[in-house]
């Protein structure tokens, strides 16, 4: 079948379940907006100490400059790592860039910086913690002042933080130069010195992969979904992995909830057609080739295969139409550059790799996935000029004030909705 990971443009997503709270951007502006920041979200975790460690992990990595309101938040049942304030989208874009590289699940969010919702917070002189003072709220006068004591618990775990993250950098060191086996021995040290991050266990399943051990593999994508169950590339590298080992009941069980969290994934549908051809599902199989098309595949292959097989079913799974819309964007700041885009998309590139390459917008890391809208939610010109359009339509650019979205409308992932096409073609017409 030619079945490779790495045929997939890999990208990796922040907590992708909360994609819906960027709706703030395309609101109509509120009387408080002047209150909101831009800051820089780089990870949120469900227990604190995950959060502690890349807190720690940003305080080793960057200088002392670029470490201006680095702070934990306690929003709701998540701790939330964010630095920086920044007044302006550019100035919080440029500050993302240059920390890309060390911190790729970084995005840009417009936020309320308030002082009840800090629980750690980074000065000068020290990582000033609320839970030292009682609960009190801190002034930032006060939270200069304050220098926790570091104990020697303290210290050793720092020390073992290091150790860890210095294994893990050893790890993507061997991998450059094709060492995999000493890769796979650094990967692990990391994770027995405290290394707990999807992204780590995902490294390490892709070089098991790739050097044979599928198995194994697959145990250590595993563990990285179940940190981080709503990533749709986690997803959808478990199930390949379960695919290339015909494992195809957990294979689908992952490509769906990959199209579930991202219904744009132009890959989870290719793989989708694979397994349903794999299994003789001829008329799935054509449907999920479909969706793949119109999400922008090219690929002729698995197409000629079916032909020789089957006869395409004459329905098409993208007809839905109505007010709700489901939206995938390119943000941008130059209209040259805007069109160009959609020329490339029209010669063959997929719209989320250039959304996670090039797009302005945090949601670049979904592939430019948004997520579920109502009219009422969305900025007046985006509104009118997606409901001009049928779903799957090309992409449209349309200009606001944070600039030039190339935006598409497409459909949610529903096989539900497939199995009832497919029932109703085969009924005989009256």
């Amino acid at each position: 079948m030619g079945i490779s990971l790495h045929n997939i443009n890999l990208y990796l997503s922040a907590a992708r379940c909360f994609i819906l709270s960027f709706f703030l951007l395309f609101l109509p502006l509120i009387s408080y907006s002047s209150q909101l920041f831009y800051t820089i979200q780089t990870g949120s975790f469900i227990k604190v100490a995950a959060a502690q460690k890349q807190f720690n992990s940003i305080v080793q990595e960057l200088n002392e400059k670029e470490l201006d309101n680095l702070r934990i938040e306690k929003i709701g049942k998540f701790y939330s790592v964010r630095l920086g304030k920044f007044k302006g989208y550019s100035a919080a874009q440029k500050f993302l860039k240059s920390i890309k590289t060390s911190f790729s699940k970084s995005i840009v969010m417009e936020a309320y910086i308030k002082d009840e919702r800090i629980i750690k917070l980074y000065t000068a002189s020290s990582s000033v913690d609320k839970q030292l003072v009682k609960g009190k709220r801190l002034s930032s006068p006060v939270r200069e002042k304050i220098k926790p004591q570091i104990t020697k618990k303290a210290d050793k775990k720092i020390k073992a933080e290091v150790s860890a993250l210095a294994h893990e950098k050893k790890g993507d060191k061997y991998v450059a130069v094709n060492r995999f086996l000493l890769a796979t021995e650094e990967y692990r040290q990391a994770i027995n010195q405290g290394i707990n991050h999807p992204n780590l266990f995902r490294k390490l399943a892709l070089i098991l992969y790739k050097t044979g051990f599928v198995d194994a593999a697959i145990v250590e994508m595993d563990k990285a979904v179940n940190l981080s169950p709503c990533t749709d590339i986690l997803r959808i590298e478990l199930g390949v992995l379960y695919f290339v080992k015909d494992r195809l009941k957990k294979a689908k069980e992952q490509f769906f909830a990959a199209l579930e969290i991202n219904p744009g994934f132009t890959h989870a549908y290719y793989y989708l057609g694979e397994l349903f051809l794999r299994t003789g599902d001829y008329d799935m199989a054509w449907l999920s080739v479909n969706m793949a098309k119109r999400h922008g595949y090219k690929g002729q292959d698995i197409i000629r295969k079916l032909s020789v097989l089957s006869k395409e079913p004459d329905v098409d799974p993208w007809s839905k139409s109505g007010e709700d819309l489901y939206i995938r964007q390119i943000l941008v700041d130059e209209y040259k550059k805007a069109e160009n885009i959609v020329d490339r998309i029209s010669g063959g590139e997929l719209f989320e790799d250039i959304a996670f390459k090039e797009s302005l917008g945090p949601n670049a890391n979904v592939g430019g996935f948004m997520g579920h809208f109502t009219l009422s939610e969305l900025h007046p010109k985006l509104a009118n000029a997606l409901l001009e359009r049928e779903v799957l339509a090309d992409p449209v650019i349309v200009e606001t004030k944070q600039g030039f979205h190339i935006i598409q409308r497409i459909v949610p992932f529903d096989f539900s909705f497939w199995e009832k096409l497919l029932a109703d073609s085969d009924k005989p017409k009256k």
